[in-house]
């Protein structure tokens, strides 16, 4: 995918990306810098939106379903600000929890 999209040499790309979905994944699921995370994630999926899912470029089926995939990444794009604008309110704050 990389490669048709005009990626001399993806592979390096495809390891960059696995590293920044990794990071920021891990980084939300245990509540660590999760304004940073989500902010990480945002620039990343808007990019990847930008850059591979060109919907305006094609016709029929293909802009189809690359509008399909964009439209996905907005909902993800909203997800992630819903968690980041929530960090620390509503529970999500890190609690000591103390036993007697």
């Amino acid at each position: 995918m990389l490669g048709a999209a005009g990626f001399a040499d993806p592979l390096p790309w495809v390891w960059l990306a696995a590293l920044c979905q990794l990071a920021g994944g891990l980084a939300l699921i245990a509540n660590r810098v999760v304004r940073w995370a989500s902010l990480g994630l945002i620039a990343y999926v808007a990019l990847v939106n930008g850059v591979l899912h060109g919907f305006w470029i094609l016709d029929g089926e293909a802009a189809s379903i690359q509008f399909q995939l964009f439209s996905k990444n907005l909902g993800i794009i909203a997800g992630l600000l819903a968690i980041g604008g929530a960090a620390g309110t509503w529970g999500m704050a890190r609690k000591e929890v103390y036993y007697a």
